[in-house]
Formats: structure tokens, C-alpha cells, sequence
């Protein structure tokens, strides 16, 4: 996966770089429907954040996280996209499925 890193306000590091990529290697399962995957890595006044967004299946995906901690930020933008990717598969199969519960309220009608 080729990601795009950014540094605000700080010079991004091999080390900061392969902890991205360690990290976003979590998502691989999903890999072959990820594209442009951009990180944004910014300290401020003391907070340290970090942001992604990325494509996935036509839909835009956004996390973003401040700690005191830039590492600790990378990690949980990578679990907040996690959860989002997940969601959003679990919602595109959900819509491909066949509404059955319609139906079975006819039937428990028709029953009176």
C-alpha cells in the first residue's frame, strides 16, 4: 500500500514512516479495495495528532486522534478506521441481502 505521509509542524521520520505502515498493514485484509490513503501527522502547541483518509468501495473514510503521544495517535486512527471500514462492509452486505422480515409480518397478520 502506498501511503501518502504529511508532517505539520514536524519532520515525519523513518521511525514515525514505519510505524504507519505497521500499523496500516492492519487494514490489509481490506487491501485491494483501499485507495489513496493519505496521513496527516501534526504537533501543536504540545498535542500531537495524527489524521487519515482514505477510499474504500466508493465511500471516503476519515479517522482522526490527539494524544500527548504521536505514536499512540497513529494507533488509534488506525483502530478508528478499522472500526469504520468494517461498518461500512457490514452495511454495503446487509443492503445486497434479501428482506425477508417484511414478509414474515404478513404472515403473523394473515394468522388473526
Amino acid at each position: 500500500m502506498d501511503i501518502q505521509i504529511t508532517g505539520r509542524h514536524v519532520e515525519v521520520t523513518d521511525g514515525m514512516r514505519n510505524h504507519v505502515y505497521d500499523k496500516f498493514s492492519k487494514l490489509e485484509r481490506y487491501l485491494e479495495q483501499i485507495s489513496h490513503p493519505i496521513v496527516v501527522l501534526t504537533v501543536e502547541k504540545g498535542m500531537q495528532a495524527a489524521e487519515a483518509k482514505l477510499h474504500i468501495l466508493g465511500h471516503e473514510i476519515f479517522a482522526e486522534s490527539q494524544t500527548h503521544d504521536l505514536y499512540q495517535a497513529i494507533d488509534e486512527v488506525v483502530d478508528k478506521l478499522d472500526k469504520q471500514i468494517s461498518k461500512l462492509k457490514s452495511k454495503l452486505q446487509d443492503h445486497h441481502k434479501p428482506n425477508h422480515h417484511h414478509n414474515k409480518e404478513q404472515d403473523d397478520e394473515s394468522e388473526i
